[in-house]
């Protein structure tokens, strides 16, 4: 059977976006560090109190299992840090470490530029309708 042009051209998508973000990483001095730790990042920046492991699954679509990874990397990097879940000592919140504070300029940077790139081109119309697709077709995946 062949593969569908649009799965092709999704999973095109993705693995350029990945090379690219790595990419951009390294020339920033950030090697070794993936597309998951930046988005875990960029989602933890401006959450007073941190978050946890759940809600980071559910801000990064990832499984909490991918995220307890991702977040022992980052310790391991100084760039997160768990602290006692103040209303469930049982669980953990996961917050930004001072080292990872000093990443958000570099990440900022590179986000916005890279979106500017992605977008080049496109009127505003064009790229409400994309994401507008892309979230249907994620919705239509989604759906058993």
């Amino acid at each position: 059977m062949k593969v569908s042009e649009p799965m092709l051209r999704v999973n095109r998508a993705h693995y350029v976006l990945q090379h690219v973000v790595e990419k951009e990483l390294a020339l920033e001095g950030l090697k070794g560090v993936k597309g998951t730790h930046c988005m875990l990042m960029m989602t933890l920046y401006g959450q007073h109190g941190g978050m946890t492991m759940q809600e980071l699954a559910q801000g990064i679509d990832r499984s909490k299992s991918t995220v307890t990874q991702v977040v022992e990397v980052l310790i391991r990097k100084g760039w997160v840090q768990k602290k006692p879940n103040p209303k469930d000592r049982r669980y953990h919140k996961i917050e930004v470490a001072e080292e990872g504070l000093k990443v958000q300029p570099i990440l900022d940077r590179i986000f916005e530029r890279l979106t500017t790139r992605m977008f080049y081109g496109f009127v505003q119309y064009e790229r409400e309708e994309l994401m507008f697709n892309l979230e249907r077709v994620i919705m239509n995946l989604e759906e058993e």
